[in-house]
């Protein structure tokens, strides 16, 4: 009686430190992985400056690294469903480092699509879709949560990231910044990866069967392709990208041009990844207390009356308070791997997510492009703030279309 007693304490132990170390490492992992991805818009205007390009020229190079993520993604989804996400998650640390570390040597437009485009673009694929499948795998009873909780790594990332960085180039240049931030990134990353779960057995299930049993419940990748659940959540997450990013990069140019301070634009772009914090909680919650299409009617309205809202206004109290209110309509993105889970089961959930996650970076990458040309042109972001408050809208009523298959049990 005893040695059981005692077998059972040892496994709740490693159990308990099973579970803590993984949400550590993949909260790091997305805290220095992806919160450092809303700072592009923070270097806009040195590398215009010094380098004299245009925003569609810069606004394009984040728009092919986008592209390139989504189209790796598939891949890396694919590769964690075989083989588990350490490994994934340490290449893609060292190639997002290095591609932050080599924007130091930026000269001319093909040097920065192939390191901000390429190179960057590959190390971001390895991460959201690695991180979020292996949550999705490791934590089936508060799968929600526990998405919330990694989640608010890139949410803190996104409130530090545009401040430090601005001190950074405040006090060094842009260049010495961005090599920094290289830096740390692949030292952060690459050792928080080696310390994740490989995904391949849920952390709360007790024998090898069940686990099986679990890993076997759903629809392979080729069906999911035929169903319209697919790609109605493929179109209402390319609304999202489109909307997130469009502002997280054109945000801190447009308070810029209207007079606003540099230090004053970081905070207000930094304002709205600390809400996204809370945001990311509170609809996690709202997910598993409701559900996840719930979210979707919380957080869409948000994001379109933001952006209509920044068109109207130049006062900066104000700007701080539709960037709050963007930020808490930004933290839906934390349903979108307990959605694919539940509308398709965990059979082949890394490779659907993968695919699904491509309609986002499409997203993330037409808006910003599409908003940066729109200046170009009218030498004003209010046609884009319009345009991505629509998006928002179509985004919404996609949502209200969405609805769970029956997983069959094979």
């Amino acid at each position: 009686m005893y040695f059981e007693e005692s077998q059972s304490s040892k496994h709740k132990n490693i159990f308990c430190i099973r579970t803590s170390v993984t949400i550590v490492c993949s909260f790091l992992i997305m805290l220095f992985g992806l919160g450092t991805q809303s700072i592009f818009g923070i270097f806009f205007a040195p590398i215009l400056n010094e380098l004299g390009w245009t925003r569609a020229m810069l606004s394009g190079a984040f728009s092919v690294s986008w592209i390139i993520s989504g189209l790796m993604g598939i891949v890396m989804g694919a590769l964690c469903d075989k083989y588990g996400s350490r490994g994934i998650l340490t290449a893609c640390g060292i190639l997002l480092g290095a591609g932050f570390a080599l924007m130091h040597q930026l000269a001319s437009v093909w040097q920065f699509y192939l390191v901000y485009g390429v190179i960057i673009g590959i190390g971001i694929s390895g991460i959201w879709v690695p991180v979020m499948s292996t949550i999705a795998r490791n934590f089936v009873e508060k799968r929600s949560i526990v998405t919330a909780i990694a989640m608010t790594g890139s949410g803190i990332g996104s409130l530090a990231a545009p401040p430090v960085s601005n001190w950074l180039i405040a006090n060094y240049d842009w260049r010495t910044a961005y090599f920094i931030i290289g830096i740390t990134i692949f030292v952060v990353v690459t050792t928080s990866a080696q310390f994740v779960e490989t995904g391949k057995r849920p952390i709360r299930i007790k024998t090898p069967e069940q686990s099986e049993a679990i890993r076997a419940r759903g629809i392979s990748l080729t069906h999911s392709l035929t169903t319209t659940q697919f790609w109605l959540l493929l179109i209402m997450v390319f609304c999202f990208g489109f909307c997130a990013y469009t502002v997280i990069v054109h945000l801190v140019p447009h308070a810029l041009y209207i007079g606003i301070n540099s230090s004053t634009a970081a905070n207000i772009l930094a304002v709205s990844g600390g809400v996204a914090i809370i945001g990311r909680l509170g609809l996690g919650a709202v997910s598993r207390r409701i559900s996840n299409k719930a979210v979707c009617i919380i957080g869409f309205p948000l994001m379109a009356i933001s952006s209509f809202g920044f068109i109207f206004t130049e006062d900066v109290g104000i700007l701080f308070l539709l960037s709050a209110l963007f930020g808490f309509g930004f933290g839906l993105g934390v349903i979108i791997s307990p959605f694919v889970a539940e509308i398709f089961g965990l059979k082949s959930h890394g490779a659907i997510l993968g695919i699904i996650v491509l309609g986002y970076s499409t997203g993330s990458a037409v808006g910003p492009l599409l908003a940066g040309n729109i200046f170009d042109i009218y030498n004003s972001y209010q046609l884009a703030f319009i345009l991505n408050a629509a998006i928002a809208c179509i985004g919404l009523l996609l949502s209200f279309l969405i609805k769970p298959i029956l997983v069959p049990r094979e």
